[in-house]
């Protein structure tokens, strides 16, 4: 097996779900919700031409699935920025769209949850994507 393009620091509590799936956890337990990540490196290793507005890109993303976004929000994380998306959908109780970079490269994550999430699985969630690390 090869290296993971990413890493991340998972809380007591969460699982991996089956590769098959992608890079997928949720808590354990709660079969109503999951956060999926992907990782896309920038085949050539140079800063991106033109930074994508994350907070904007997090909302396409959702509307591009028929999702309604409430809000959006910047931030900045350890590698470089996020931009993170907060909406609802059809049969949807709580969904969030993250988009981060390093100004090379892009980690997208999606957390969907059937039923309103409690804090602290908000909190957790949070704490996962921005605990997010790849290689340069």
């Amino acid at each position: 097996m090869s290296e993971p393009e990413f890493t991340f620091t998972m809380p007591a509590g969460w699982e991996e779900l089956s590769p098959d799936s992608g890079r997928a956890i949720r808590k354990v337990g709660n079969t109503n919700s999951v956060l999926r990540m992907s990782f896309d490196r920038n085949p050539m290793p140079r800063p991106l031409s033109n930074p994508p507005r994350k907070a904007e890109l997090a909302a396409n993303l959702v509307k591009m699935q028929g999702g309604v976004v409430s809000n959006t929000s910047e931030g900045q994380f350890e590698l470089g920025s996020y931009g993170r998306a907060i909406f609802t959908g059809k049969r949807l109780g709580h969904g969030e769209a993250w988009v981060l970079t390093d100004g090379t490269h892009l980690f997208l994550a999606t957390y969907t949850s059937e039923k309103a999430p409690d804090r602290q699985e908000l909190q957790d969630v949070a704490n996962i994507i921005t605990s997010v690390r790849w290689t340069r």
